[in-house]
């Protein structure tokens, strides 16, 4: 299974408030969700968002492993499964917002996908949307929970759409009742999903455009991502979009956020860069400098500087003569430290000179 995500922080947003999960539940089984938070939680710790997924996936992984595997599940039994796990989300994140009937702390839109070998169920609370292409055909597999979701039907609005006033989320209500839509996957089946930081922006036909025309799918959410960007981009928004879905090896989410980077890679750089800096250095000052020394009790030539840069030579030996350093009188020692050597030759008649008297 290929996966690829996209989340970017809105222009006009300090946080982002947007959340995802990419995960094998158990063998032949893989969910893929969004979730779009608003507001706080009253106890601290993950945004509204990040829990609501937590809390599906922890319950669809103690109910779907095991003794109770989901290959042995019928279609309705999945339905009131994920149907479950939702109310069960729900109801904690209503009880930690500090939400009641006259008061909304903080909830989230939820859309995700639960995949069971070639069956998919989608399940949705809210304006995050789950689209399919099949083909060359984009169909929409979720509604929004708004007022104002008959107005916008197709997205692109951007900001001139009315601001949608939504009527099912998650963690606003005490009991919540999603929907959940069932259908069998093709091989050649896309399936995005994106919260209104995208759609909101981007049309379907643009949607559809991306998808079919990159090959790789984190090419695909990138340009959804531009097109957002480019028009405002004020809310934050969250693509991902999965290919090969029928296969469930666990999957591998490819990041496309264009200004995001990998520490360990910007520090192998360095250090490669600081390598190659220390090699240039080293060789220039061996190549730029004779001079006489000791080596062994002999005297000897080297070139380079009598250094050690982290804990390499900054100096090698040219020649060693048949002198030995204690015979020589002390003057002649310092005159040969101090002599100023221009080539190999230079060294061996200064030598012959100071060794002759």
């Amino acid at each position: 299974m290929e996966v690829a995500v996209s989340s970017e922080l809105g222009s006009r947003r300090r946080n982002n408030d947007d959340a995802y999960v990419s995960e094998g539940i158990t063998a032949g089984a893989t969910l893929l969700a969004v979730a779009d938070g608003f507001g706080r939680i009253a106890s601290g710790g993950a945004g509204p968002a990040a829990l609501s997924l937590a809390l599906v996936r922890e319950y669809l992984r103690r109910h779907m492993r095991g003794s109770y595997l989901s290959r042995s599940l019928s279609i309705p039994e999945l339905r009131q499964t994920l149907l479950a796990a939702l109310r069960h989300a729900n109801g904690r994140l209503y009880a930690q917002s500090g939400s009641h009937e006259d008061f909304v702390a903080g909830g989230a839109a939820l859309t995700l996908v639960l995949i069971v070998g070639s069956h998919a169920y989608v399940a949705h609370a809210g304006d995050a949307r789950a689209y399919i292409l099949r083909g060359n055909s984009l169909r929409r597999l979720t509604v929004d929970d708004s007022l104002f979701a008959d107005l916008v039907p197709h997205g692109g609005a951007g900001e001139q759409a009315p601001r949608a006033l939504l009527t099912r989320t998650l963690g606003t209500q005490p009991a919540l009742e999603a929907s959940v839509v069932h259908f069998e996957l093709t091989p050649e089946d896309q399936l995005l999903l994106c919260t209104d930081g995208i759609h909101k922006f981007v049309s379907e036909e643009e949607i559809r455009a991306a998808l079919q025309g990159h090959a790789n799918a984190a090419d695909a959410v990138h340009r959804l991502a531009v097109l957002a960007r480019s028009r405002g981009g004020a809310d934050n928004g969250t693509a991902l979009l999965g290919r090969q879905l029928n296969l469930h090896t666990q999957p591998t989410v490819q990041s496309a956020q264009p200004l995001s980077f990998n520490l360990s890679r910007v520090m192998a750089s360095l250090a490669l860069i600081w390598l190659m800096l220390l090699t240039v250095i080293s060789f220039r000052l061996l190549s730029s400098h004779d001079y006489f020394t000791v080596v062994h009790g002999h005297v000897a030539l080297a070139q380079g500087y009598p250094t050690d840069v982290f804990g390499v030579h900054a100096w090698r030996v040219l020649k060693v003569y048949n002198v030995q350093a204690d015979r020589l009188q002390a003057q002649a020692l310092t005159t040969l430290e101090a002599a100023s050597v221009g080539s190999e030759e230079q060294a061996d008649r200064i030598v012959e000179r100071l060794t002759a008297k």
